[in-house]
């Protein structure tokens, strides 16, 4: 899958598996262009 490539997320996990760390779930979020908007205005404003 083209999106997940662009994360860099299979390489976190293969160095956090490569360092022993083990973890059982992963859940990824992506914002909307408008979300990341409301935050740097909100950020900006206050």
């Amino acid at each position: 899958d083209m999106e997940v490539e662009q994360t860099g997320i299979p390489e976190i996990l293969g160095a956090l598996k490569s360092e022993g760390i083990r973890f059982n779930d992963v859940r990824t979020e992506q914002s909307s262009l408008e979300e990341i908007f409301i935050e740097l205005i909100a950020d900006k404003t206050g």
